[in-house]
């Protein structure tokens, strides 16, 4: 049984409490949030979402939390029915909701199990009324996102790894309206949640599907970064340090592409005034499409496929420069097509058929 007791802050831990609640200023303000009402956190009773919600208790005493547990229905009902209710307790001496899923279809994969866990929680924060959500994702996980989007094969996009203030991750694959997602630990190692919670006597509860080497994520954290720090012992942290070098360089292009669009085209107009379901872009003038750099020629096609609801792969916008600079050429994407024109560059998508 937890003693309110426990979740007391003391001088150690009040440090801990304070970068969260500096970081999470920074985070609202930079939405327009700072007068938030509700917000969900998405907590599984393990350390990093433990520390996140009692931290955000103590610090926001006025804001209405709702604790969110997600059974992905693909381990025993014995652990997770203990992770439930040690979640259920907390929220109870915090004096938060609590609320509690389980997934009913078949996962075969742990992106499977993502889209479940992002699914439910934007329908518990519809429900709740809630426009933010947190989860407990900090620097330890920011650093193996970073590597194991290098080895798959990235861009800068990849190597920006997780953001601290992020539209949600499944864009518009329900008519569920969509929060907004916060990562308000990602700046904070593992080592100081687990001293957070020693500080207040608190023993989270441990997921034994971490610990399984199958899973490539685990894979990394338990193989090959103890391998890296033999090399290296300040690899996650230069990881990390990547990151944030990468993201601000991909932003300071992301907003030259969109100056572009906007000088050339109008873009912001256009893209508010209609719903099309293709775009051309100038290609040929003196300041068309095709003498534009590639670092901005490849925001330039991210931002419009976005919009356009379009996916493009890395190989699909290496073939997308390649023709830019001939007429009558095109390539397939996904749902949609690019072809070039006399004086035009389309980005299409195609009807469903």
């Amino acid at each position: 049984m937890l003693l309110k007791t426990f979740l007391k802050s003391n001088r150690a831990s009040e440090a801990f409490e304070r970068k969260i609640q500096s970081q999470l200023v920074i985070l609202l303000k930079d939405l327009g949030s700072t007068n938030l009402k509700k917000a969900v956190i998405a907590c599984s009773g393990g350390g990093d979402s433990t520390a996140l919600l009692i931290a955000v208790r103590n610090q926001f005493p006025a804001l209405h939390l709702t604790a969110a547990y997600f059974n992905h229905g693909m381990r025993d009902d014995k652990s997770t029915k203990a992770e439930e209710d040690f979640v259920a307790k907390i929220a109870a001496e915090l004096d938060s909701d609590f609320v509690t899923g389980r997934n009913s279809g078949k996962l075969n994969s742990e992106e499977d199990a993502r889209i479940a866990r992002y699914q439910w929680l934007a329908e518990i924060c519809n429900d709740v009324g809630a426009e933010i959500c947190m989860t407990g994702h900090h620097a330890n996980d920011q650093a193996e996102t970073v590597l194991l989007n290098i080895l798959r094969g990235t861009g800068s996009t990849g190597m920006s790894g997780m953001l601290a203030s992020t539209s949600w991750p499944l864009g518009n694959s329900t008519n569920t309206r969509k929060p907004v997602l916060l990562r308000p630990l990602l700046r904070l190692w593992r080592n100081d949640i687990d001293a957070y919670l020693r500080d207040l006597g608190i023993e989270p509860r441990l997921d034994d599907s971490n610990a399984d080497d199958r899973y490539l994520r685990n894979r990394l954290r338990i193989v090959s970064l103890p391998h890296l720090k033999d090399i290296n012992p300040k690899v996650e942290n230069h990881l990390v340090a990547l990151a944030e070098d990468t993201r601000s360089d991909d932003e300071l292009l992301t907003n030259l592409a969109q100056e572009w669009l906007d000088e050339k085209m109008q873009y912001q107009e256009l893209k508010h005034q209609l719903v099309p379901d293709e775009i051309k872009i100038p290609r040929t003038n003196r300041s068309g499409l095709s003498i534009v750099p590639k670092p901005i020629f490849t925001r330039i096609l991210k931002i419009v496929a976005g919009d356009l609801g379009l996916n493009m792969s890395r190989s699909q916008i290496e073939t997308a420069y390649s023709i830019c600079g001939r007429a009558n050429a095109e390539v397939s994407i996904s749902d949609g097509e690019i072809r070039t024109e006399k004086s035009w560059f389309v980005i299409s998508k195609t009807s469903p058929k």
